[in-house]
């Protein structure tokens, strides 16, 4: 819960927060990488990415020892793997797909301990560093208030009833995933059309007036002045594959022009 708890003291303080995908890159030491460059978080795709439990068992360790906080994005389909994944140490869940208030509430009901949620319990697994804790209430209550249940705004449905999901107890923070979004309001693409800048509006307003943390996914750098002032402090930049590619990109140019090459 380390990596959890580092983060909202951040949010806390009003940093600016900046993480990245992992959807192609399996290496554990590609969380290291990021860490070592400044990231705060990763969030580790097992919706997209084609991961086994197992890798991202791994990649999640290498969060911990990196001391970054690790989200991974689940579908609501599989109750089993969240118990493994929040067991194996996760700082949170970033649930896709959220359509109505009962997925919202099944959300927390997987991602939480009872009075909250339905979240079972195996204590000796890596999340408790294979130590039982002496005090259940009092573990359970610490990772109820520290572990990430993250919910995405990526459909019409869930940009309708924003303000409902922000006021579930058990959520903790609202995430805009643009490029859906824009998909499901037919403006493929258009991730700062007005009607997404709208429902981010929305989104910043309800997240602060219900003490939740707002975040986005983004594309560009650029956009961060416009959504700064709305309240969001998280943001995704793209994928760790695209910073890959950037890198390279840029490097290619540099090495051109360092030759005087055309």
């Amino acid at each position: 819960m380390q990596q959890a708890r580092k983060l909202r003291n951040r949010v806390a303080d009003d940093a600016l927060i900046l993480g990245t995908f992992i959807a192609e890159l399996s290496a554990p030491g590609s969380v290291q990488l990021v860490a070592n460059a400044g990231l705060d978080f990763v969030t580790i795709d097992g919706e997209h990415g084609a991961y086994s439990t197992e890798q991202i068992r791994l990649l999640i360790d290498a969060s911990c020892k990196a001391d970054i906080a690790a989200l991974v994005r689940l579908p609501l389909g599989d109750p089993a793997m969240y118990l493994r994944v929040l067991d194996a140490g996760a700082s949170g869940i970033l649930v896709p797909q959220v359509h109505t208030m009962e997925d919202v509430h099944r959300a927390v009901e997987l991602s939480k301990y009872t009075p909250l949620g339905k979240r079972g319990v195996h204590f000796l697994r890596p999340g408790t560093n294979f130590s039982p804790p002496a005090d259940w209430n009092a573990f359970c209550k610490e990772a109820n208030e520290t572990l990430i249940t993250a919910v995405q705004i990526e459909t019409v449905e869930a940009a309708e009833i924003v303000d409902q999901i922000a006021a579930t107890e058990g959520v903790d923070m609202l995430y805009i995933g643009p490029g859906d979004l824009s998909m499901n309001l037919g403006i493929p693409g258009q991730a700062t059309h007005p009607r997404i800048l709208e429902i981010m509006n929305r989104v910043g307003r309800s997240c602060k007036e219900h003490g939740k943390i707002a975040a986005s996914h983004i594309g560009s750098t650029e956009v961060l002045g416009q959504l700064a002032p709305l309240g969001f402090s998280v943001f995704g930049y793209s994928a760790a594959a695209r910073l890959l590619f950037d890198g390279t990109v840029a490097m290619v140019e540099r090495a051109h022009v360092a030759v005087g090459a055309k």
